[in-house]
């Protein structure tokens, strides 16, 4: 068993650690788009039997994305990014981060490190509201969400143009997803957590059998 702090800096932590997860682990995630322009890749976690969300699509504008078809794009092309995603929990999920890592900023070593940004939709339980606009996502059993890139472009702009790159040179992003149940358990570095009910803030790994005992994936 571990106890998590949930940090910003631990947002990073889980992006550098599945940066080093095998390309058999994963499916690619391509479209296709106007000739003459870079092509871009999503990497997306390959999916998981325990995993509490399922992807239904990704899509460039209003154009589904295609596993393993290439897609050419502009710079702006994270800007005109969404994923929808489904909970496929019987609980209700409050909150949703979708971690992008932009995979051409380093390899994952200490001397080249990634990068990675954050899409937050609703709340965290134990966490501060960051916005006064937030609230819990209160997303049901079965039921999706579209959660658009867009959001946080600028942010995930200043950070690249902060390493001295350009957002010409992001050509393949890894997504993946942690999630927030407002029983107060979560999913987090590909495993369940619960909140310490003495230690606000910090999580405990539980068991997938302990996660599903109220509730049922489908």
């Amino acid at each position: 068993m571990r106890t998590i702090a949930i940090t910003r800096a631990l947002g990073a932590a889980i992006f550098f650690s599945f940066a080093c997860l095998p390309q058999s682990t994963m499916f690619k995630v391509k479209a296709q788009n106007a000739q003459g322009l870079p092509a871009r890749m999503i990497i997306a976690e390959h999916p998981n039997p325990i995993e509490p969300l399922r992807v239904v699509n990704f899509k460039f504008g209003e154009e589904t994305v295609v596993p393993g078809t290439a897609f050419s794009a502009g710079d702006d092309w994270l800007a005109n990014m969404s994923v929808t995603v489904k909970n496929a929990t019987d609980k209700s999920i409050m909150g949703i981060g979708v971690q992008v890592t932009f995979l051409d900023m380093g390899d994952g070593t200490y001397q080249h490190p990634l990068s990675s940004d954050t899409i937050q939709v609703g709340t965290r339980p134990g966490k501060d509201v960051e916005a006064a606009s937030a609230a819990p996502l209160q997303l049901g059993p079965g039921q999706e969400e579209t959660i658009p890139f867009a959001s946080e472009y600028n942010v995930m702009k200043t950070q690249v143009d902060g390493r001295q790159m350009t957002m010409s040179a992001i050509r393949t992003c890894r997504v993946l997803f942690n999630v927030y149940f407002s029983d107060g358990t979560s999913w987090l570095l590909s495993n369940y957590f619960t909140l310490e009910p003495n230690n606000p803030g910090h999580w405990h790994q539980i068991s997938y059998e302990q996660f599903t005992r109220n509730s049922s994936l489908k």
